[in-house]
């Protein structure tokens, strides 16, 4: 620190009269007291200056090792400071390009432009194209230009700042092109729980063709060891027996019981090739509503068809609690995968139970439909409650889910302006969906 001479030592001891006395005594706290003030001020200063110095070190710093292009003008227009990014691009240096007109340093073309914001100059101007002019090829800048100002509000002049549109065009090419890799990637996700989800209903469908198929090949089997007896006992008919023995050959080919049996066997046979269709044209149902573009149809006999293939072999007490029918216009996929996956976390949540419970309810209001399954499962686990929703994230077994199956209901409702809520009940889960009547989807 600069070290300041207290006044006081330049005056020799005097002899003065007493009231002299007093008045120098005032005179020298006056002056002590002024120089306490002059070396705090000065304390300051210096404490001032190196903040300063600290700042000033601080954008210059930054100003060097900016990348974008970097000037700054006069009210005039005419360039005050330019960043080591604008030198290093124009091969030109700070000395050079002081007071130089800023258009000198473009392209005749782009005057137009320039006039454009330099006249306009209380205003923003965002991704002005421009060609710089460099020792080789011009070099396209895009530029955002702010005005600047001193503290009581007059317009000093104007900061551009310019990245080269290579650099731009490299970035937006990058990006793209990790957006596209996104978008696949979404795609494949999407897919692989589609088929996780449609495996898992090819096993439902197994399972309910199973008991029809195996019904009515036992009775075909049956009726054709009855078509070898009968063929017997008419065959022996041919020959002249008399009616004793023909009694003797009806009980030793059971043709009575025969007769008694053929009746059910076939009614039997009819019911289970009669429940099989009715599989087939469930099928064919839900296969037609697995497009994605918005049509009208019943949620109600969507969710119903779904739950016949996703409960599989599970022993089910279901609680219907749905109307008969409720219209819903929406893209009939989308709306299946989300009730498909609701009814597989439900099931599955109570495969170790010996009976599990099933609620399901749907209604509408004046806007919306909505649609709950309630399962009496273990329920939703606190610390897991905001983890449900993310990707891959699953409480099942290896090898028993993707982990993708809420994240891709919530991503479809909420596409669709509707809501996806998780909660439980006093004995276990639910989740409710809820979505206009009349969906605008493209």
């Amino acid at each position: 620190m600069t070290e300041i001479k207290h006044p006081g030592q330049n005056f020799d001891h005097m002899n003065l009269l007493p009231e002299q006395e007093s008045v120098w005594i005032e005179v020298i706290n006056k002056i002590d007291q002024a120089y306490v003030e002059l070396v705090n001020t000065q304390v300051e200063l210096e404490e001032s200056n190196e903040e300063l110095s600290k700042a000033r070190d601080f954008l210059v710093n930054i100003q060097r090792h900016m990348s974008d292009l970097l000037i700054v003008t006069s009210a005039e227009g005419n360039i005050l400071r330019v960043n080591k990014s604008f030198e290093r691009f124009t091969n030109s240096n700070l000395k050079d390009l002081v007071g130089q007109k800023l258009e000198d340093c473009f392209e005749l073309k782009d005057q137009n432009k320039l006039h454009k914001f330099l006249n306009n100059n209380r205003k923003n101007h965002q991704d002005i194209k421009l060609d710089l002019l460099t020792e080789g090829a011009p070099l396209r800048l895009s530029i955002n230009c702010s005005p600047r100002f001193d503290t009581d509000g007059q317009y000093e002049g104007l900061v551009l700042i310019g990245r080269p549109i290579g650099e731009l065009q490299r970035a937006y090419s990058d990006l793209e092109k990790t957006h596209k890799d996104l978008l696949k990637k979404e795609e494949q996700l999407v897919h692989s729980e589609k088929m996780a989800s449609l495996g898992r209903l090819v096993a439902g469908v197994a399972h309910e063709m199973n008991n029809p198929f195996s019904f009515v090949y036992a009775n075909v089997h049956i009726l054709k060891n009855y078509m070898v007896h009968m063929k017997s006992y008419l065959k022996r008919l041919e020959v002249n027996f008399s009616a004793e023995q023909i009694e003797d050959l009806r009980k030793d080919l059971p043709v009575a019981k025969i007769l008694k049996d053929v009746n059910s066997l076939i009614e039997g046979s009819l019911e289970g090739t009669a429940r099989i269709q009715e599989i087939i044209s469930g099928l064919k149902e839900f296969s037609s509503t697995q497009t994605n573009e918005c049509l009208e149809f019943d949620l109600c006999k969507v969710v119903k068809t779904a739950l016949s293939w996703v409960k599989g072999k599970a022993d089910l007490v279901l609680l219907d609690k749905m109307p008969e029918r409720l219209t819903l216009w929406a893209p009939p996929g989308e709306i299946n995968q989300v009730v498909v996956n609701l009814l597989i976390n439900a099931v599955d949540e109570m495969q170790d139970q010996n009976q599990a419970q099933l609620e399901l309810s749907a209604g509408n209001s004046d806007e919306n439909i909505w649609f709950c399954v309630k399962d009496w499962g273990k329920g939703i686990d606190e610390k897991n409650r905001s983890k449900i929703w993310e990707p891959f994230f699953t409480t099942k077994p290896v090898g028993k889910g993707t982990g993708l199956g809420l994240s891709i209901s919530l991503g479809i409702i909420e596409k669709l302006g509707g809501r996806l809520i998780a909660e439980n009940h006093s004995e276990g889960a639910q989740f409710t969906m809820t979505l206009p009547k009349r969906i605008k989807y493209e």
